[in-house]
């Protein structure tokens, strides 16, 4: 049974790469590099076909369960998806988030550059647990925040920042906040009442 989902799994990755169907396709990386040395030998090979089945001899008799083929030109489409997949993932990307709760884990009261990485680290809970990258995207919101880092009476790190930033990626995967808008500063209620 392992061996027919294995190859199931393959036939179905392969294809999907051949089809262009991403829904189908690996997630990570190092599945996708896996894919891509599979393929690149049948692709640079002009008689090349390669098969994968799970078979069972009863009796002296090949049963075959489940298999696979691709020829070159399928290779080729497959590497050539592949190809384009691997650009596609090391791209940095961005997606908008309205009114989420930021919360500093590191600060820095000098000013930033708008869109330069400030050292600051924040945790927005609802987009990663881990502490990201801060960035500032509009000076209007990076004075407002710098005001309540070098200014305000209380503790930063038992503030609330109501924001609204652009999630920066590389390859699906957040690694820094740009801030667009501020909205509101909040203090947490002390945890002892």
């Amino acid at each position: 049974m392992m061996v027919e989902d294995f190859v199931r799994r393959w036939g179905a990755r392969i294809t999907a790469f051949i089809k262009k169907d991403r829904t189908e396709q690996p997630d990570t990386k190092a599945e996708v590099k896996d894919y891509l040395d599979a393929v690149k030998v049948i692709a640079n090979d002009p008689n090349g076909r390669a098969s994968l089945s799970a078979a069972v001899y009863e009796d002296g008799k090949r049963e075959v369960r489940i298999g696979f083929q691709f020829t070159n030109d399928e290779a080729k489409e497959a590497l050539s998806e592949i190809e384009k997949r691997r650009v596609e993932d090391d791209l940095p990307g961005s997606s908008a988030h309205e009114r989420v709760l930021m919360v500093f884990t590191r600060s820095d009261v000098r000013d930033a550059a708008a869109s330069k990485g400030t050292g600051e680290r924040v945790v927005i809970e609802e987009i990663s647990k881990r502490p990201l990258a801060l960035m500032y995207a509009s000076s209007l919101a990076a004075g407002r925040i710098k005001h309540e880092i070098r200014d305000a009476d209380d503790n930063l790190y038992k503030k609330g920042f109501v924001v609204d930033v652009n999630v920066r990626t590389i390859s699906g995967r957040p690694i820094a906040y740009a801030v667009t808008q501020f909205h509101d500063v909040f203090t947490f209620p002390d945890e002892s009442e």
